[in-house]
């Protein structure tokens, strides 16, 4: 599980984030503070940025959409497109890396919608 409270180091392993930079991009200490539930859509793949109110998977997917790897590009890219900070992407994925399971599935759903 990520933690705030956890002492900012370089590294990553598995889906276990002990790191200030995420992809080369910077991770804020609180990032779990930016994440939150949606209030009309239940679920943990349901989360969403409490400001502005973008849902994790819809940033995740536009990530997918550009490359099929997080990339310190994709995610500048990905804040622009969304007009928040970098550091509010990088929440999201810190979020998806957690929740993973629960999100692709929501993607694939969009996914075989659009099919």
């Amino acid at each position: 599980m990520v933690s705030a409270k956890r002492r900012p180091t370089t590294q990553r392993d598995d889906d276990h984030i002990s790191s200030a930079l995420l992809f080369g991009r910077p991770l804020a200490p609180n990032w779990s503070d930016r994440i939150g539930p949606d209030p009309h859509r239940p679920g943990k793949g349901r989360a969403r940025l409490l400001d502005p109110g973008i849902p994790v998977w819809s940033i995740v997917g536009y990530l997918r959409g550009l490359e099929p790897e997080f990339s310190a590009k994709s995610i500048e890219e990905a804040a622009i497109a969304f007009n928040v900070p970098v550091t509010a992407v990088t929440a999201a994925i810190a979020y998806y890396l957690e929740h993973r399971d629960e999100i692709d599935a929501i993607l694939k759903l969009h996914a075989d919608v659009m099919a």
